[in-house]
């Protein structure tokens, strides 16, 4: 995660240490005896839209979820390998997990004259 913020600008106020000690607190005021989905979500926060990354408020959020029997093995499971290649990171920051549309941002804000007179 900490990695994608680099690539996205985002530099939120609470460390990762901060976030995961967030997080065991939440998991016990909801009082959860199960097996939980836990899913941070780090974002741009200002209510304005810019062509920037840099400029913009930032803020974190941390969703869980029961998960339940999320599968059933009392009968095994029939499971493959996929041949799923990743993408290469040339292309866009594949290594963040992000909206689409942040591409042509990232790209804008990489123009550089690659030549100085």
């Amino acid at each position: 995660m900490e990695d994608s913020w680099k690539i996205l600008r985002i530099r939120p106020k609470e460390s990762i240490e901060d976030l995961c000690n967030i997080t065991v607190e939440l998991l016990r005021k909801h009082n959860y005896r199960q097996n939980v989905y836990i899913r941070p979500l780090a974002y741009k926060s200002s209510t304005t839209i810019r062509l920037t990354l840099s400029e913009l408020d930032d803020a974190v959020g941390i969703y869980t979820s029961p998960m339940g029997s999320y599968v059933d093995i009392s009968k095994g499971l029939s499971v493959c390998t996929s041949s799923w290649r990743r993408a290469n990171s040339n292309a866009m920051p594949i290594r963040a997990q992000s909206h689409w549309s942040l591409r042509q941002l990232l790209a804008r804000r990489r123009r550089r004259p690659i030549f100085r007179f």
